[in-house]
């Protein structure tokens, strides 16, 4: 006989058992509860499944024998088709869990007539639960509607069925909403995430029903910038469709700003507003650049990329103005200024990016020897095209042994900061 049919025919036992036993309601026959029953469920939301916890305490000083817990399926609530299977006559449920001292494992469930409501109802075959201590039970439910709906459970002993508990509780469901992400340009994957559902993620697009009043991230990693971009706390709300566009940047050694993240259907920057500009540096002062760009947006959240020049690269960003917050990604060398703002905007953001002193040719936040041999190095083996332009401390367009030349001067006490003047000039002027 099959492990299915030896349950089929313990259950059926049981529930005879159980049938032909009054329900003493929520207190032991003893007025001293036996055992305590918690249903524990963040919410349920309509049309999806979800997860709900049945925990039973053993409050007695000798162990509770395997109990019977009972789920009226009523007020809407089910067990979806793809979790139900037939054996022997008997319909079971998959996915039922039990979390014990050694690890969680699954039960057998069944479902049969209530015992108590006019209706089907949920079976699971309980476990020991030993004196003084507690078995949750996880089961698979789904709801349909959004009415308020009473959630009870019925827990009694196998060896004292008429030391029952049963416990109920009101819920209203959520009506779910759907997020739809995609990408406008590009391509790669997208995940949507929160703390009422299980991550999704999709190969260029998401589209998933949530729970509506919560809050979700939706992010993607853009390879045109090598970094991570995520529209924050998206609300969904009942029935609506949120809609989430990246765009995925071709260029990555441009200073001009884009638009690679909105929820609304337009958002831009403005064409012909973009100013640029560039603070050159010294050896003790530290390269600038602004940018200046009109942003539109109607409504909904905007990322904005602002990329850094490979040939001079920013090290951070200074400030900013017309957005709501701001950081600089480092690791997606050369560096990159992601920008946030929420809600309708007509307005002009400033980006001030800060970078590395002249002369500062391996970003290690002096200018010494090490930087004047990286100069020398880099002209000796022909590579000099790999340095950037905090290598011509000269400023005459290139990058010569000369350049080299003055590093290793100002390093050693001998130049100004400007690499204008040896300090021996300075001082016969």
């Amino acid at each position: 006989m099959s492990s299915r049919s030896i349950a089929t025919v313990t259950l059926a036992v049981l529930l005879a058992v159980s049938f032909a036993t009054p329900m003493a309601g929520t207190v032991a026959a003893d007025d001293h509860a036996a055992h305590d029953v918690r249903i524990d469920t963040t919410t349920l939301t309509s049309g999806t499944e979800q997860m709900v916890e049945i925990t039973v305490t053993n409050n007695q000083s000798s162990d509770m024998v395997s109990p019977v817990v009972e789920i009226p399926l009523r007020n809407g609530l089910s067990v979806a088709d793809d979790r139900r299977s037939t054996d022997g006559g008997t319909e079971f449920v998959d996915g039922v869990t039990v979390a014990t001292s050694s690890g969680t494992v699954s039960r057998t469930a069944f479902i049969d007539d209530s015992s108590f409501r006019g209706t089907d109802a949920l079976y699971v075959e309980g476990v020991v639960v030993p004196a003084g201590e507690s078995r949750t039970y996880t089961v698979p439910l789904t709801v349909s509607g959004s009415n308020e709906i009473t959630l009870e459970t019925d827990v009694r002993p196998l060896n004292n069925v008429d030391q029952n508990v049963r416990v109920s509780r009101s819920i209203e469901p959520t009506v779910p909403g759907t997020i739809d992400a995609s990408y406008a340009s590009g391509s790669g994957d997208i995940t949507v995430s929160g703390s009422a559902i299980d991550s999704q993620t999709g190969s260029d697009s998401v589209e998933t029903d949530v729970p509506s009043g919560q809050s979700y991230d939706v992010s993607t990693t853009l390879s045109g910038l090598d970094e991570t971009v995520t529209i924050s706390g998206l609300q969904v709300g009942e029935f609506e469709t949120e809609t989430v566009r990246f765009v995925d940047p071709s260029q990555r050694d441009s200073l001009s700003p884009m638009v690679v993240g909105r929820t609304s259907s337009q958002a831009s920057v403005v064409d012909g507003s973009v100013i640029q500009s560039t603070s050159d540096g010294t050896a003790e002062t530290r390269t600038t650049q602004t940018v200046t760009f009109d942003l539109v947006a109607g409504g909904g959240q905007t990322v904005v990329a602002v990329g850094t020049d490979a040939d001079l690269p920013m090290a951070s960003l200074s400030s900013t103005t017309g957005v709501d917050d701001a950081r600089f990604a480092t690791d997606a060398a050369p560096g990159v200024a992601i920008l946030n703002t929420s809600g309708a905007v007509d307005t002009t953001v400033t980006v001030q990016l800060q970078g590395r002193y002249l002369g500062d040719v391996d970003a290690d936040d002096t200018v010494d020897g090490n930087d004047a041999s990286s100069i020398a190095d880099a002209l000796a083996s022909n590579s000099a095209d790999s340095l950037t332009e905090y290598a011509d401390v000269n400023d005459d367009g290139e990058v010569s042994a000369i350049d080299a030349m003055q590093t290793q001067q100002y390093a050693e006490g001998n130049r100004t900061a400007d690499y204008s003047n040896t300090t021996d000039e300075e001082e016969d002027n």
